[in-house]
């Protein structure tokens, strides 16, 4: 009956580590949480800022800068790409990749060969099985296969 009181106080001493130890975790976990939010949004800033803005062109002697906004659509060509414009077409040593990867998010990759500016894009139309035309507003058709479409439609809440 001595030791009793004993207990007690241990037994309590116990209950509040263990309760200070849960508190003290769970303040971890928020931290972590808080810091890969923050980690995620930098890395995200980043993507947005390593966006593409303009591209240069060399022509000869003359040097083109291309604004992405005023980009219609990409073409590939082997190791190069046809960049449409309205001013009209450049060749450009880069990989289809790099612009797909590179580009904002209103360009869309709808085939093998290219990618196309959404906000350029007046209509769809069926051409044959599992494949579709893309008109756009200066005229120009481009082929689109149907992963290329349903990424599209996607994009574009369709």
């Amino acid at each position: 009956i001595e030791a009793v009181p004993g207990f007690v106080v241990i037994g309590m001493l116990c209950w509040i580590i263990l309760l200070m130890w849960y508190s003290v975790r769970r303040d971890i976990n928020k931290a972590e949480a808080m810091i890969d939010d923050i980690i995620s949004e930098e890395e995200s800033q980043k993507k947005s800022e390593e966006l593409i803005k303009r591209i240069s062109v060399k022509n000869g002697s003359k040097l083109n800068i291309i604004k992405v906004e005023n980009l219609h659509y990409i073409q590939a060509y082997g190791d190069y790409v046809f960049l449409f414009t309205h001013e009209g077409k450049f060749l450009k040593e880069q990989t289809m990749k790099s612009f797909e990867e590179g580009l904002p998010p209103n360009f869309i990759r709808i085939h093998r060969s290219y990618i196309v500016n959404s906000e350029m894009i007046s209509r769809i139309e069926a051409y044959g099985k599992e494949t579709y035309t893309v008109m756009l507003k200066d005229g120009s058709t481009i082929r689109a296969r149907a992963t290329g479409y349903k990424l599209l439609r996607r994009r574009l809440s369709l």
